[in-house]
């Protein structure tokens, strides 16, 4: 669960 948080995060990061 925890680790979907990280990768939609690092998406997130990356897309920002």
């Amino acid at each position: 669960m925890f680790g979907k948080i990280l990768v939609i995060g690092a998406l997130l990061a990356l897309a920002a």
